[in-house]
């Protein structure tokens, strides 16, 4: 069995937690979702962003879930 986990709770695991040297557990400091598209996305809704601040333009949310 395998588990990749790229949340733990606490995170980091503590020193000496079996998670630490389990050797089908990969572990990520949040960056499991950080493709080169999610990337581009964030870039190009922060640029959006500051554009309509520095417009004078209401900022919008724009996280879909």
């Amino acid at each position: 069995m395998s588990a990749a986990l790229d949340v733990t709770d606490p995170e980091p695991p503590p020193a000496g937690h079996p998670l630490r040297t389990a050797p089908n557990v990969p572990i990520t400091p949040h960056v499991g979702a950080f493709t080169e598209s999610m990337r581009q996305r964030i870039y190009r809704l922060a640029s959006a962003q500051a554009h309509r601040y520095f417009s004078g333009v209401p900022l919008v949310d724009q996280i879909r879930r």
